[in-house]
């Protein structure tokens, strides 16, 4: 490219002295026929001055040219830094103590969501109300409980995976504790500002009966038993459940957030699972809407809720430090000082994607890990990895 350019200069310098020249050379010879006049004789002086100026500035052009061109072809080709030798200069905190306040968080808007339905369950009204989806398909009772175990699945797959098996693994989660604490407790001031039926068929005979003269001691009596129960929609003896936790989804809030984090923090060698993830959440998530536990507005809404808290924080993230203060996009979200004092700290960018047992034994567990993060040509397992890599299909998540 510098050569071209050089050359380039070089035909215009050529091609505009040629015709400075000529056009000094023509005017220089009718100012010689016409020197008797004073006045003609000085505006000839200036086209002269002129057209030696122009010549030495273009003779200028042409040396800077020619000197960046021979320094360019002088330089080396610089060597392509990967991004695990980058990874080995940059230092991820591990800040305990904003993990476990993240987590403490997390039980807490879990908590606040179990004492909401409490309080919602005996003043719902029992009338569904109209769905496209339900009227399209009937109620199958048999997707509530594959529903719940697909997506408890699901949940319990991510977890495990990047706590035991990502570098970066207190990082990672208490971003998800992060995002999950925020959308939890949007669910429950949703379900206590408004009181949205149960979306049963027959939610008289689906729900339990509800109670008007309840007091406090019963409501933190039920919340503490869905928390034993993880949130789970469990019946009791009599077949019955708790209704009036409608807008929005939580199960839909779990297992998408837990599946986005999954497909981001893993590398490209585990693709399998990531597919595997994103069709146990496909599928818990119809099943919700064939059990009619949620409305289809509820799933949907949980979805693009979990999706774009996901991307906000992840963007933010990514921005450079001296940027963020400067954001006045995010300045403006109630979120944003939560935010920056959670990343304080964490060196700007996407973590990079390296698995990492945490244990000294077994050895071949861990050499196993090691050879397939760093995709080790010279061991089975690593040219095992790397074919994986090299023929994945691509998530887009």
């Amino acid at each position: 490219t510098y050569s071209r350019l050089w050359s380039y200069h070089k035909m215009s310098d050529v091609r505009s002295a040629t015709a400075i020249e000529s056009s000094s050379s023509l005017k220089t010879s009718v100012c010689a026929n016409r020197a008797d006049i004073n006045d003609e004789q000085l505006q000839c002086s200036n086209v002269q001055d002129e057209t030696k100026e122009r010549s030495s500035a273009s003779r200028r052009i042409f040396e800077v040219v020619k000197r960046a061109a021979r320094a360019a072809t002088s330089q080396r080709p610089r060597a392509v830094i990967s991004e695990e030798e980058i990874s080995r200069d940059i230092v991820y905190p591990l800040e305990w103590h904003k993990t476990i306040s993240s987590l403490i968080a997390l039980a807490f808007a879990m908590m606040l969501n179990h004492m909401a339905l409490s309080a919602a369950h005996d003043v719902v009204s029992r009338n569904a109300l109209p769905d496209l989806f339900f009227a399209l398909s009937k109620q199958h009772d048999w997707a509530l409980d594959v529903g719940d175990v697909l997506c408890s699945s699901s949940v319990i797959i991510s977890l495990l995976f990047i706590v035991i098996l990502h570098k970066h693994r207190f990082i990672i989660l208490r971003r998800m504790a992060y995002n999950l604490s925020i959308l939890y407790v949007m669910r429950a001031f949703c379900i206590c500002v408004t009181h949205i039926p149960a979306s049963y068929k027959n939610n008289t005979k689906k729900c339990i009966r509800p109670s008007h003269d309840s007091d406090t001691i019963s409501l933190l009596h039920r919340s503490l038993k869905l928390t034993y129960q993880f949130g789970l929609q469990i019946a009791n003896p009599q077949g019955l459940l708790m209704c009036g936790d409608q807008l929005f989804s939580g199960h839909t809030i779990l297992v998408s957030t837990t599946t986005f984090y999954l497909n981001h923090y893993t590398p490209h060698s585990v693709w399998p699972l990531r597919w595997i993830l994103i069709t146990t959440c496909v599928l818990g998530m119809a099943c919700l809407s064939l059990s009619r536990t949620h409305y289809t507005v509820d799933v949907m809404i949980s979805y693009w809720l979990s999706s774009i808290l996901f991307s906000i924080y992840h963007a933010f993230a990514s921005m450079p430090h001296s940027v963020r203060l400067r954001a006045r996009a995010y300045r403006r979200l109630i979120i944003f000082w939560t935010m920056f004092v959670m990343e304080v700290n964490v060196p700007s960018g996407r973590l990079p994607n390296e698995l990492e047992w945490p244990f000294s034994r077994p050895h071949s567990i861990k050499d196993f890990v090691q050879n397939w993060s760093d995709l080790d040509l010279t061991t089975r397992v690593g040219r095992l990895a790397d074919f994986i890599d090299a023929h994945r299909l691509n998530t887009h998540l």
